[in-house]
């Protein structure tokens, strides 16, 4: 199947901060301006005409960019949970932004493999991209779904390294094969 895979557009982590949200308060952010923009301005896409589904992530940042593609391409909407954030924390306990600060960075400089030097509970290329197939097999009768995610889920796809917010990443995938 093809997936156009979309990053959200720029969140504004204003509000999570003020209400002194800690470690996964981020998660709850919405879009800024820019952000909205970047959602408009990807749902002009010509390409992801071709979309017969949209699946996102189930954090606001990815909700809000998906429900501004769902409208302009008036194509159902649906959540999945398996295709959140990276996890920097396996644990689920962390607090401040330190920690996550951290996890990526020994994240990096093991490129994504957990060896036994790990110090940080972070996860893998491989958990990341084990959790999304899980998720999108659901969707094995589709030929083309439009996947609104986080940059790093887009990485263990094959996306390059850096992919803007409201980026495009369009990857042939199915249950059966791995690319």
């Amino acid at each position: 199947m093809k997936i156009f895979f979309v990053r959200h557009g720029h969140p504004d982590y204003t509000e999570p901060k003020a209400l002194g949200y800690p470690g996964f308060g981020n998660d709850l952010a919405p879009l800024d301006a820019l952000g909205r923009s970047q959602a408009e301005q990807t749902a002009r896409d010509p390409r992801l005409k071709q979309g017969q589904l949209i699946v996102a992530s189930p954090f606001t940042r990815a909700l809000q960019t998906a429900a501004v593609l769902s409208r302009r391409l008036d194509l159902e909407l649906r959540v999945e949970v398996g295709l959140h954030e990276w996890l920097p924390d396996l644990t689920y306990s962390y607090t401040d932004v330190e920690t996550v600060e951290r996890a990526r960075a020994e994240f990096d400089a093991m490129n994504g493999v957990a060896g036994p030097e790990r110090k940080q509970r972070w996860e893998t290329w491989e958990q990341m991209r084990t959790r999304a197939e899980r998720a999108l097999a659901r969707y094995a009768g589709y030929d083309c779904l439009i996947v609104v995610c986080h940059g790093l889920l887009m990485q263990a796809f094959g996306a390059e390294k850096t992919i803007s917010n409201g980026g495009i990443f369009e990857a042939e995938w199915s249950p059966a094969c791995r690319d």
